[in-house]
């Protein structure tokens, strides 16, 4: 009788195991999925952004965009080849010009770099020209209409990580700050994405609209030496529409025993892209983290003319593995709806620099609305100074441009029209691996006792 139950208990833990298995290995399969940046562009006008030759090794790299075959000059850079390195970062310019075109006119561009120690990185862009600007970053490539893609995706607020990677060893414990703002008052809740890794935060929800939050967030390093990609999921109470709900992206890198520490310092401006209601101020966070030798490493931002900040030359001496985390405040000097572009650089002692880009836009819900012919919101938002979240939901559900979608959050691109074969392939060949490890676990499980499940939380 006790054996049938240890069986019976044994088959259920099986089912059990061999289910987060499978979860796990899906949110592992979309972890790493790529980003889109997106840019409204007003006719006749230019936004430009960069890409930083030199982080990937010593060498020669090599920049090359394809634009559309017909109506193509939309950028201004389709070669480029530099022999960089981390203490010889060359920063290019890439501009997308709406010089001669017209609203609603759209395109999607794709840039490929070429590193000495990191293979071929893609960036994908999309360019619509539009009457406000406003940028998006969108998870997937950059397909289909720019200005539709772009109408779908308002940022009610902010969630990021200030240091979405990080280096561990076997078994440490490492803590991220998850970041989060909005313009409006919203209940966020944290909840985690994905059950790879062990991971607690001191908050499982914030209030926002009253400045920025920063929550702590605390992960286990596996055992294992690898590259492990995570998720954290942040929605906002009581709403439903795609807009409400971002995965927020990491990666701790867990090192082997004999692996030698990474080296340099590298720096992240957080949050990425982010929209304000009106001229108002809000915040960011530069974060600069040496990995190399003890040095002096001098931090400084540059605003677009529109802005102003509080933000001055900061230097600071750190010490091997050490870190540093600014929070300073910027403000619109005008009313105008546009996107302005924020630049830090992180210069140190020895010569070597890093740098990071981040966007703030004003009033994004015009620029959406717009590309959506929702004058008569626009025309609201005018009279009321801005718009509540029930107002958005309500425009979105006339327009159907973000539906409601329940309570589940995607935490992948949205699929390609057809059947994706080699998805399912990858996915057939995750399912037979994960059966066999199951197996293996399931036998050392009878006898040790089972695994744990651990949830996000306090």
């Amino acid at each position: 009788m006790e054996s049938k139950k240890r069986n019976k208990f044994a088959v259920k833990n099986g089912v059990f195991l061999i289910f987060t298995a499978l979860l796990v290995s899906l949110s592992l399969l979309f972890a790493g999925v790529q980003a889109a940046t997106y840019f409204s562009v007003k006719p006749d006008k230019e936004l430009c952004t960069t890409i930083v030759f030199g982080q990937h090794g010593r060498g020669e790299y090599t920049l090359t965009a394809k634009e559309p075959v017909t109506g193509g000059g939309w950028i201004d850079n389709h070669f480029t080849s530099f022999v960089a390195g981390p203490d010889n970062i060359i920063v290019v310019p890439i501009c997308f010009s709406a010089k001669g075109r017209k609203v609603e006119d759209q395109a999607n561009i794709h840039v490929t770099l070429s590193t000495p120690s990191s293979g071929n990185l893609t960036y994908d862009y999309g360019v619509c020209v539009s009457k406000y600007e406003d940028v998006d970053v969108v998870e997937g490539e950059a397909t289909g209409n720019a200005c539709d893609r772009m109408g779908g995706h308002t940022d009610i607020f902010s969630a990021a990580l200030a240091q979405p990677e990080r280096y561990a060893d076997p078994g440490e414990i490492v803590t991220y700050t998850l970041v989060l703002d909005s313009s409006l008052p919203l209940t966020l809740e944290i909840a985690k994405g994905t059950e790879a890794m062990r991971i607690t935060a001191s908050k499982t929800s914030v209030e926002a609209g009253a400045g920025q939050q920063q929550v702590p967030l605390q992960i286990a390093a596996p055992s294992t030496a690898g590259d492990y990609d995570f998720i954290v999921m942040v929605s906002v109470q009581g709403c439903n529409i795609a807009d409400c709900q971002k995965a927020v992206r990491g990666v701790l890198h867990v090192r082997k025993a004999a692996e030698k520490p990474q080296a340099g310092f590298y720096a992240w401006l957080t949050p990425e892209t982010k929209s304000i209601i009106g001229q108002q101020s809000t915040m960011y966070v530069l974060k600069f983290q040496n990995y190399g030798d003890s040095q002096q490493l001098t931090a400084s931002v540059s605003l677009e003319v529109g802005l102003e900040s509080d933000f001055s030359p900061y230097s600071v001496y750190l010490a091997k593995g050490e870190s540093k985390s600014i929070t300073f405040t910027v403000r619109p000097t005008t009313t105008d709806r546009k996107t302005y572009k924020l630049s830090a650089v992180v210069t140190g002692a020895d010569g070597t620099k890093r740098s990071a880009d981040a966007w703030l836009t004003v009033d994004e819900m015009v620029a959406d609305a717009s590309k959506l012919d929702q004058d008569g919101f626009i025309a609201e938002y005018d009279a009321g100074g801005g718009a509540s979240l029930e107002d958005w939901e309500e425009l979105r559900s006339v327009t159907g441009a973000a539906p409601a979608g329940g309570d589940e959050i995607p935490i992948g691109p949205e699929p390609a029209p057809g059947p994706n074969i080699f998805l399912w392939a990858v996915i057939g060949i995750v399912v037979v691996v994960i059966v066999l490890m199951i197996f293996i676990i399931y036998k050392k499980t009878m006898v040790e006792g089972g695994a744990s499940w651990e949830g996000l939380g306090v």
